[in-house]
């Protein structure tokens, strides 16, 4: 008999394997935090415990026809970015190492809450695969 075992949420993945893109906004990135407002707050982290900032970018997926759509209600985030630094509205960025993918609800609508460690230019060159 043959077992399987299903998948743990946030599906972590990379961006060999899903290679993500987004549109910049112009807004600077800042620290996301957690708690209610007027309380302590700390550094929201990333599933492996590193503090993350909102990119201030739009991810990019593919509709149901195949064509690459911004979709305003999913949210991206970076680990490894600089508070402050502006991704330029309409840039093309796309995410590079680690990406982890947390579907949630909201107003009855499922959305994803996207964390990558980086995100670089489109025109950088891409990662080399690694051999196996």
């Amino acid at each position: 008999m043959t077992t399987t075992q299903a998948a743990s949420l946030p599906i972590l993945t990379n961006s060999d394997a899903w290679p993500l893109t987004a549109l910049g906004l112009g807004e600077p990135m800042r620290f996301r935090m957690k708690g209610d407002r007027g309380s302590a707050q700390s550094n929201a982290l990333s599933p492996d415990g590193r503090p993350t900032l909102a990119s201030g970018c739009i991810p990019q997926l593919l509709d149901k026809e195949g064509r690459l759509r911004p979709q305003k209600g999913h949210s991206l985030h970076v680990i490894n970015a600089v508070p402050d630094d502006v991704i330029e509205a309409g840039e093309q960025v796309r995410a590079d190492g680690l990406i982890w993918v947390q579907p949630y609800e909201s107003n009855g609508r499922v959305l994803l809450s996207i964390t990558v460690e980086s995100l670089v230019p489109v025109t950088a060159p891409a990662p080399k695969k690694s051999e196996a």
